[in-house]
């Protein structure tokens, strides 16, 4: 993916088919830098130890073999796997705090085994020990660090049983529009099965206020979007069991800076016939989207808009954080081919035509009502199209220094 810096513009116009931005980095932990990139904590009852975690010697509590492996080392050998208070052994990733990151680490369980109870040796060599956890959000609190049972403190992520999953902690239900603290959800993922000791692969999400959690590729509360808002500030990035015998591995954390949270939607269906103004707000159920490589798509349904034409059905995104004057901007963009479509209830084939919908702007003014203004009004902006083989349209304000004029409303 090539990388290009977003200078941007004096309230930028920025209606693209595909973005591609700077990752702000990737924190991808060796085997031979795991271990001393995080710190060790312990609670043995959450309840009992007002939701923080002491420092604990990680010599004591976790192990690191030579090919990277990290094991919690915690002599418990049984608390049920959908239990987040009792035994929380963690490992804080000690360097960096993260808002919005992704975290995937591989992570195996163990049957319980052989064990002793009342000086008597019970065999048990079938019932799986769940521990392994993730989180996120977590505090420092002087020495200790902050658990899942508090106001905005951190929030938790356990899988359990064959395809069951906990969410424990501070996070926004976005369809019932509540905000949750000390809550516990659960939840099942289908096409999941962890009761096993095989290796599975836990990815966790934060981005663009939205928290999504898969296991082994199948997402959890996938029709319930679960999120953030202004409430979260970020925190630390934990691992951690509270089954001893839980194993990790190949972890990598990736901060993932939002460039889509950075801009405001606008819209307007007939630029001239409005009045030059666009409205705030996407297009009703057709707005943006970012995926986890920064690429935005512009979601608009409609599929045919002439390449030269700047007024119908502009979809546009408002950098919001800065205004600027004298400036750079470098973006990539793709269009995309009209593809089959259908027209007075007949299926069209159309798989060669170009759709150009690309453009970008600067010096767009935001009104007192939120909308902004278009390029068809006095010193209201410019905005840039290219379309075809090798055309561009400029349209706007702007002064053709040849002949010394200022243009207006001018194509």
């Amino acid at each position: 993916m090539k990388r290009h810096l977003i200078s941007l513009i004096l309230t930028v116009v920025l209606v693209v088919g595909g973005v591609n931005v700077i990752p702000a980095g990737t924190k991808d932990v060796s085997a031979a830098m795991q271990l001393n990139d995080f710190e060790s904590y312990y609670s043995r009852d959450l309840g009992q130890t007002e939701n923080l975690l002491g420092t604990v010697s990680k010599e004591e509590k976790w192990n690191i073999d030579e090919n990277g492996v990290i094991t919690d080392m915690n002599s418990t050998w049984w608390n049920p796997g959908d239990n987040l208070w009792p035994d929380m052994s963690v490992l804080k990733y000690n360097i960096s705090q993260y808002k919005d990151f992704t975290l995937t680490v591989d992570f195996k369980n163990h049957i319980r085994g052989d064990y002793e109870e009342d000086g008597v040796t019970k065999k048990d060599n079938w019932e799986m020990r769940y521990g392994a956890f993730v989180g996120f959000g977590i505090k420092n609190n002087g020495g200790d660090i902050t658990g899942w049972n508090g106001d905005n403190t951190g929030t938790i992520i356990k899988p359990y049983g064959t395809n069951s999953i906990k969410l424990a902690g501070s996070f926004d239900d976005i369809n019932s529009g509540t905000h949750q603290s000390a809550t516990q959800y659960d939840t099942t993922i289908d096409g999941v099965d962890i009761a096993n000791e095989n290796w599975h692969t836990m990815k966790l999400e934060v981005k663009a206020g939205i928290i999504k959690i898969l296991v082994d590729g199948k997402q959890a509360w996938s029709t319930q979007p679960l999120g953030y808002s202004d409430w979260y500030e970020g925190g630390y990035i934990v691992i951690g069991s509270n089954n001893g015998g839980t194993q990790f591995r190949n972890i990598e954390i990736k901060e993932c800076k939002s460039v889509l949270a950075d801009f405001e939607p606008y819209y307007n269906v007939d630029l001239v016939k409005k009045g030059n103004i666009i409205s705030q707000g996407a297009k009703n159920g057709h707005g943006w989207s970012e995926n986890e490589d920064g690429i935005i798509t512009d979601g608009n349904d409609v599929w045919w808009v002439g390449g030269a034409d700047l007024s119908p059905e502009l979809s546009v995104l408002r950098y919001k954080l800065k205004e600027y004057k004298d400036f750079s901007f470098s973006v990539e963009f793709k269009n995309n081919i009209r593809g089959d479509y259908e027209e007075d209830g007949v299926t069209k084939k159309d798989n060669w035509e170009v759709r150009y919908g690309a453009m970008i702007g600067f010096g767009t003014k935001v009104n007192a009502d939120g909308s902004i203004n278009g390029w068809n009004g006095e010193d209201t902006g410019v905005w840039m199209k290219p379309y075809m083989g090798n055309v561009i349209k400029l349209a706007g304000t702007f002064k053709d220094i040849k002949s010394g004029k200022k243009q207006r409303k001018s194509i």
